[in-house]
């Protein structure tokens, strides 16, 4: 199984911090956010792969030196959403593969409840009423563990996707064909979660509840804030 690292974005929610620094190299618990993301990553994944943009050179150095088994992939083109950027590594994932963003950090741990199996599509997700959900994060509609949809507006919901997902070898064809046609519908502004949506319509996109795995996502001020305080991060 390999690993891609969506790190393309600007970080723009983390400015000015981030008109220095890339996202991934912001400073958690004595480390780079991103070393925890490859650290995690490493521990099921026997090849990770990282699509850098804003401020790419940065963070290859950065990489390039600590992790030099980690391979890099630049986008030139920054597109409003991920899924560019996803794409950019599809050559590099014909097998089975996970799905990861630069600013999510997890525990090891998270391989023990995630994949379920290695087939199909599956998102990690933690059931509504587990933890609190902030009102930016993505809800999913679930119905019989399938996803029905997912959308940062949803009202009524089940729970939240955690912005991890695997692609088993036997749904990577049908996979890149719906980004690719979802990608072309969106003229290059989709997300990843647009994929899913899409192959939710065929019950194609299993979620897989982890609930018991805490993670971290810095995306705002706030996030990096509580991700420095907070008392309950004993992994970071």
């Amino acid at each position: 199984m390999r690993g891609v690292i969506l790190s393309a974005g600007k970080g723009s929610r983390l400015r000015p911090i981030t008109s220095y620094i890339p996202k991934p190299l912001l400073p958690v618990g004595g480390k780079r956010i991103i070393d925890y993301v490859i650290s995690y990553l490493s521990e099921a994944c026997e090849e990770i792969i990282i699509v850098a943009g804003y401020m790419h050179e940065l963070l290859e150095k950065y990489v390039g030196e600590r992790y030099p088994e980690v391979k890099i992939l630049k986008v030139k083109n920054l597109f409003p959403g991920n899924l560019y950027t996803l794409l950019r590594a599809r050559d590099l994932l014909k097998e089975d593969f996970v799905v990861a963003n630069a600013d999510h950090i997890f525990p090891s741990e998270v391989w023990e409840f995630f994949p379920e199996g290695r087939r199909g599509v599956q998102v990690a997700c933690h059931r509504r009423g587990t933890r609190k959900i902030f009102e930016d994060e993505m809800k999913v509609r679930v119905s019989a563990e399938k996803l029905i949809y997912m959308d940062k507006k949803l009202k009524d919901y089940e729970g939240a996707y955690t912005g991890l997902a695997y692609v088993g070898k036997d749904s990577v064809e049908r996979f890149w064909r719906t980004a690719k046609e979802v990608f072309n519908r969106l003229k290059g502004k989709g997300k990843v979660e647009d994929v899913f949506n899409e192959l939710a319509k065929l019950g194609e996109v299993k979620v897989v509840w982890i609930d018991d795995v805490k993670f971290y996502e810095v995306d705002t001020v706030s996030d990096l804030r509580r991700t420095w305080y907070e008392k309950e991060a004993p992994h970071l």
